[in-house]
């Protein structure tokens, strides 16, 4: 039966109490409300990922890792394991693009979440202070070069992924250990934008999109 609460249509389901309940908002499915902390599982492939509540978002704690598309670094599974894979633009998003937050582009992400767009990204570093103590609060404990005083204070757990550049001439797998670059939505006159978080700073750069060159970063997915 439906439920009519002030012009809102609600549709109770009977739930697994270890499934994060949901409900219909204007016949609209892809609604939910887990737990701040839950591990949810993607069904598209099994791949596991922990959840970390920052401010009013929840973002994975975790870099996709999502096999049907991507390279690990260096061409090394293990990679994959530590950072998750390096996607080109048009394998996250597919080309299409949003300034607005939330974005609205699910993209490469599993259902339920989507990419984020700058907006977002800069709301999450807004949250945890501004660049410069985000740079601190957000990058995890390990695997960044020496000495690392990064204090991964929300448990969002950004790696140094590195990343991988291509044109005509060259391709390389480039600054892991010291580097990450995660995919938005937002996109300027062709460019296509990404958090740089290149030590020791978090900054936004532009970045063209084939055939000029092929870039190759990570992503991180934030829920509806």
């Amino acid at each position: 039966m439906l439920a009519n609460r002030g012009g809102l249509v609600f549709k109770p389901e009977v739930q697994d109490p270890k499934k994060e309940l949901r409900f219909v908002l204007f016949y609209e499915e892809n609604y939910g409300y887990g737990k701040c902390g839950d591990t949810i599982t993607d069904s598209r492939d099994g791949q596991q990922y922990p959840t970390v509540c920052i401010g009013e978002q929840v973002w994975m704690a975790k870099n996709l890792n999502w096999a049907r598309a991507g390279v690990c670094y260096d061409n090394n599974t293990s990679n994959c394991n530590t950072y998750g894979r390096l996607y080109t633009i048009n394998e996250v998003t597919g080309l299409y693009t949003s300034s607005t937050n939330p974005s609205g582009i699910k993209g490469i992400c599993p259902k339920y979440w989507h990419v984020p767009s700058k907006a977002e990204w800069e709301e999450l570093i807004a949250f945890a202070g501004g660049t410069s103590e985000a740079a601190t609060k957000l990058r995890s404990t390990t695997a960044w070069t020496m000495p690392n005083q990064y204090t991964n204070e929300f448990g969002f757990n950004m790696p140094p992924s590195g990343n991988f550049a291509a044109d005509a001439n060259n391709s390389l797998f480039q600054f892991v250990g010291q580097d990450a670059k995660f995919w938005t939505t937002s996109a300027t006159q062709g460019y296509y934008s990404a958090l740089n978080a290149y030590e020791p700073d978090l900054y936004f750069g532009d970045y063209s999109s084939p055939p000029t060159i092929t870039w190759k970063f990570s992503c991180r997915c934030v829920k509806d």
